[in-house]
């Protein structure tokens, strides 16, 4: 029998190392459907979260792949890789480019050229991010536009610790299990991973949401200690709040349009969120 996946399910911080509705519902599922050969892919913070599992997983799951955003980086990637010359300049205009477009929808394509990029540079690091001029000069620009009157310090760091989930995420795409179709049980980090899964392979991205992923991180950004703020006119999405909450809750935000945008069905677990869901990017013809 084929090893290769039907489904694969992209589950973030739940199943099966974690208890809960979700990763009941999750095993539910797995366990009912015996017919159906799942795959199981994991995003977690770091990998002390995936030390034990909390449930026996069946036996129709052919494969568990784990993620770790907040993996301690190695040296290698901490140091900047050789790309040419002519890959830096064409790559750095395009991430420019992503960040000034007022266009949703040029955004998203050029959110794919990124990744077909990285896919070519593959010598280019996180160390590349943190020390190439060019990226030193898209910082700044990117401050004086969104965040002039506040601490460049503060800004460097938000901006830093902010990108490195993303990137752990971007480089995790060579772990994606093959799989007919792809199903994330929320948007974030696991439904961008899907968005990528579904146009690499050619294949459908279910998104099911038990709640709404962009509300939930607004609420607890909000109200996060861990990240310096002051009240601030700038990113606005959730007014009231400074810019560096600000700078995370759009991308969460960001990542949920994404997610949405790329789903061939959002289902949801009542009428009621619908609303919810439109707002932040989805289209109401396909919940």
């Amino acid at each position: 029998m084929s090893t290769q996946a039907d489904v694969c399910l992209i589950l973030e911080g739940t199943y099966p190392y974690v208890q809960g509705g979700v990763s009941s519902w999750v095993h539910q599922i797995i366990t009912e459907l015996k017919d159906i050969r799942f795959a199981l892919l994991f995003l977690g913070s770091t990998p002390e979260q995936a030390q034990k599992r909390k449930y026996q997983v069946p036996e129709n799951v052919v494969s568990i792949t784990e993620v770790f955003l907040f993996e301690k980086l190695t040296p290698e990637n901490l140091q900047p890789g050789k790309v040419s010359a002519k890959w830096k300049t064409e790559f750095y205009g395009l991430l420019h480019s992503f960040y000034f477009t007022r266009s949703e929808e040029r955004r998203n394509a050029i959110f794919f050229q990124l990744l077909e990029y990285l896919e070519t540079g593959k010598s280019f690091t996180y160390g590349n991010l943190c020390s190439d001029f060019e990226a030193w000069t898209l910082l700044c620009e990117v401050y004086e536009q969104f965040a002039p009157a506040e601490s460049f310090l503060d800004f460097f760091w938000t901006a830093r610790f902010l990108h490195l989930p993303v990137w752990t995420l971007f480089r995790a795409i060579p772990k994606i299990p093959p799989a007919a179709l792809y199903h994330s049980v929320s948007t974030g980090y696991a439904g961008t991973l899907g968005a990528i899964a579904s146009r690499r392979f050619h294949a459908p991205l279910l998104l099911t949401e038990h709640g709404i992923y962009t509300k939930e991180r607004v609420a607890e950004i909000s109200q996060a200690t861990w990240i310096y703020d002051t009240p601030s006119p700038y990113l606005q999405l959730s007014a009231g709040l400074g810019t560096f909450k600000q700078m995370w809750i759009n991308l969460f935000a960001y990542l949920g349009a994404l997610t949405y945008q790329s789903a061939s069905r959002v289902i949801a677990l009542y009428q009621g969120i619908t609303a919810l869901q439109v707002e932040f990017g989805a289209d109401e013809e396909q919940i």
